[in-house]
């Protein structure tokens, strides 16, 4: 009987190790299965903070205008943030964020070449958010991780497309870009009404886009 019941027990906890032990290691997971706001905005922060920008032809890696730091823009931040999070994301410009589209040059601005092939992907998403409330500084309207997009040269071209990054640090309402103006990317206060991207938004084209998490998602690396 003894005999029996030290079996019993043997084989119990040979149950608890395969199917507990199982059950444990499936639950952890290195990556979301779903990106989400919140860890989108940090890690580009976190990547990108103090990047040198360029319009040359940034793409993260490289140093394009001779000036001897690596340059980026902001289709290099959202693009290489998610690519680094796992999510295969093609590279495309601060228009094609807009736009939903890419081509073979990727970070590359691509004119109206009409042998280059234009390809869908689906970015960002619209947003209820207008260009009178950018101007007003209506930023409770955004939710972190939306997009702000500013032409500021009126020249109907996307400039920047900084991420709204709601409270953070010292601010109540920051967002994150790759400036000309700082020659680098930083975390700027929106409730400054005199930052540049306030003055941008004030006299240039602006427009405010989501991430589209649930397309980006789809796509593992």
């Amino acid at each position: 009987m003894k005999k029996n019941n030290y079996i019993m027990v043997l084989m119990l906890i040979l149950l608890l190790t395969l199917y507990g032990c199982g059950d444990d290691s499936s639950s952890r997971s290195s990556q979301p299965s779903e990106v989400d706001a919140e860890s989108f905005t940090l890690r580009a922060v976190e990547l990108w903070e103090d990047y040198d920008y360029s319009m040359v032809n940034p793409d993260g890696t490289t140093d394009s205008d001779g000036d001897g730091d690596i340059d980026a823009d902001d289709a290099v931040v959202f693009v290489e943030t998610f690519q680094e999070m796992g999510y295969s994301v093609p590279p495309t410009t601060v228009q094609g964020l807009f736009d939903n589209e890419y081509t073979s040059n990727g970070y590359a601005e691509d004119g109206s070449d009409p042998d280059v092939a234009v390809n869908d992907f689906s970015y960002t998403l619209a947003s209820s958010v207008t260009q009178d409330d950018l101007k007003n500084m209506r930023w409770e309207l955004l939710s972190v991780g939306d997009i702000i997009f500013i032409d500021y040269d009126n020249d109907f071209v996307w400039d920047n497309a900084a991420i709204y990054l709601g409270a953070y640090g010292e601010f109540d309402h920051a967002a994150f870009f790759v400036s000309d103006y700082y020659d680098k990317a930083l975390v700027v206060d929106l409730d400054w009404d005199e930052e540049i991207i306030n003055l941008d938004i004030s006299f240039g084209y602006s427009a405010v886009r989501t991430p589209d998490y649930e397309n980006i998602s789809a796509d593992r690396l």
